[in-house]
């Protein structure tokens, strides 16, 4: 029965800062796959996240103000959106990311 109780404190403890509609293992990744959000999620608050993985979603757009909370993030994935505009300088708030997925992302940009 105390493993239980350990186990729900774990789950507790883990899950206290994690967004709506996004699941957090740990407290450095976050995984909001297929959860049909068109903006990146709000309600990082104290997390260290080094993960983010937004993809399959409705993202049409990627701003500064958007990438801010996530400032430390090393592994960025926003496979299979539709994402039309990435405002400059975006990415200049995330100094140590060093993977980005973008697989299939975007509308109409040309690419």
């Amino acid at each position: 029965m105390l493993g239980c109780y350990v186990m729900f404190i774990l789950v507790a403890i883990a899950t206290g800062d994690c967004p709506k509609d996004c699941m957090c293992p740990n407290p450095e990744q976050v995984t909001c796959v297929g959860s049909g959000l068109s903006t990146l999620p709000s309600g990082f608050n104290s997390m260290e996240i080094t993960t983010l993985d937004m993809s399959e979603n409705d993202l049409t757009l990627i701003t500064i103000e958007s990438l801010t909370p996530v400032r430390e993030v090393v592994n960025l994935k926003f496979k299979l959106n539709d994402i039309g505009t990435i405002e400059d300088g975006s990415f200049h708030v995330t100094p140590n990311l060093q993977v980005s997925y973008l697989n299939f992302s975007f509308s109409s940009c040309g690419i």
